[in-house]
């Protein structure tokens, strides 16, 4: 969170409108994809790390950390956690543990797991 916390605290405008197109492109994959295998999910995470978080989302290192926080993110709400996502969430973590993206992008997909209490923080 390091990136999105800097660019927060510096204003730039562009933080929240990255959040918000990788937020749209997270439900489109759990709405069109829900009932795909993990290993699709895995796939699908591989193919987008560049063609689109990256492109679409901040650049480089600002685009994997949006890309693993905001997966998670479009699954939960504050007031109601996971609630019925809660199987998405735990299929998402496995997805990214079987992804081929870089270990920056699962690195921040284990710590947004744990944070979100989907994992345990030694499975993180």
């Amino acid at each position: 969170m390091h990136y999105t916390i800097e660019r927060l605290l510096n204003g730039d405008p562009d933080v929240v409108r990255h959040y918000q197109i990788a937020r749209d492109k997270w439900r489109e994959l759990f709405e069109t994809q829900r009932d795909a295998s993990v290993e699709e999910w895995a796939q699908w995470i591989t193919d987008e790390q560049i063609a689109f978080f990256e492109h679409s989302c901040g650049g480089r290192w600002p685009g994997q950390e949006v890309m693993a926080w905001s997966g998670f993110g479009a699954l939960y709400s504050t007031e109601a956690g996971f609630d019925t996502n809660r199987r998405l969430a735990e299929k998402l973590a496995e997805a990214f543990g079987r992804s081929m993206v870089s270990i920056e992008v699962k690195g921040h997909a284990r710590s947004a797991a744990a944070s979100y209490g989907v994992v345990e923080e030694e499975d993180a």
